[in-house]
């Protein structure tokens, strides 16, 4: 992996002060903010997180969004590859491994989700080397293929936001916000076409998503 330590000018944000901010002031405004957001400076600087809550909603978009308009101008993008892997017989807990690249810079990580109620699941996340995670993949879910996409990370509003962008499967658009409490008002970015909220809608899960045999179109 890439020193961890070199200084990147990435900038992200939205219209305001925000975009003038290089990468090595990002740990002082990701300290103020929810787990997601922290989950990127680890991304970014190699901070290890282990066992968290997390509470978000999720939006299925109708297009691709205009990425030269609004926050997407200065988003910060994640390449990421993930891969779901045998855990235990429990239906509800999920098992992943995840690559994620910043330019030259790449983690991997470990993951167990499962879910506690609407909107709200459980990670305990572990970071891991490159070897463990070719390891790993060799335990490849049976019936599965692996989730690839691009992450935008993004502030709206003084919200984080993270608009994943898929490549597999291809041409499927979702924007997720974190929140502190599930029933919090959530502002949407103007320039999206929202067609309707996922949350709770399990066809739209990362693990459903990875099923090889899935063959129903993103209505």
């Amino acid at each position: 992996m890439a020193d961890a330590t070199k200084t990147e000018t990435i900038t992200f944000g939205d219209s305001s002060a925000m975009h003038s901010e290089t990468v090595k002031f990002l740990p002082v405004v990701l300290a103020r903010m929810g787990f997601k957001i922290r989950r990127l400076a680890a991304d970014v600087f190699g901070c290890p997180e282990e066992k968290h809550e997390e509470i978000e909603r999720r939006f299925l978009l109708s297009k691709p969004p205009d990425f030269a308009k609004g926050a997407l101008r200065y988003a910060i993008k994640i390449y990421i590859e993930q891969i779901y892997i045998r855990a235990s017989k429990k239906r509800d807990d999920k098992c992943r491994i995840r690559k994620c690249s910043v330019g030259e810079f790449h983690v991997y990580y470990k993951t167990k989700k499962y879910k506690l109620g609407h909107g709200r699941k459980c990670e305990i996340e572990k970071r891991i080397s490159k070897e463990e995670y070719l390891r790993l993949s060799t335990f490849k879910e049976r019936d599965t293929k692996t989730i690839v996409k691009t992450r935008y990370c993004f502030l709206y509003k003084n919200q984080y936001f993270e608009l994943d962008a898929f490549h597999n499967p291809p041409n499927l658009y979702i924007l997720e916000i974190e929140l502190r409490h599930i029933n919090k008002q959530v502002k949407l970015p103007p320039y999206f076409c929202i067609k309707r909220e996922i949350t709770d809608e399990p066809a739209y899960s990362n693990h459903e998503l990875a099923r090889i045999k899935q063959t129903r179109k993103h209505n």
